[in-house]
């Protein structure tokens, strides 16, 4: 586990550099690799994307616990995976998820 102001992370994905639609694509990607309750933190440097991501990653129903910022362009979003899995655990994936 990763440790950062009293946050532990089950999981890390650095996704500096990446821009839409990856922004959204991998973090979502990672998170069907957790089990329900994990820590994801989401290391970006794209700023529309660290606004963006939290609003996506609620509608599939995870938890986000914090988004800093980190650096003069640095933020990290910390996401906890749902307890059952997800909107893709439950089936109900909306138009245009990968």
């Amino acid at each position: 586990m990763k440790e950062a102001g009293g946050r532990r992370a089950d999981a890390v994905l650095d996704i500096k550099g990446t821009v839409c639609p990856w922004t959204f694509i991998k973090p979502r990607l990672a998170l069907k690799g957790l089990r329900p309750g994990q820590v994801l933190k989401v290391v970006l440097d794209h700023e529309a994307g660290a606004r963006a991501l939290p609003r996506n990653v609620a509608l599939d129903g995870h938890q986000v616990l914090a988004v800093d910022k980190v650096g003069p362009t640095d933020y990290e979003v910390w996401i906890r995976k749902h307890p059952s899995g997800g909107r893709e655990a439950r089936g109900s994936a909306g138009p245009g998820d990968p």
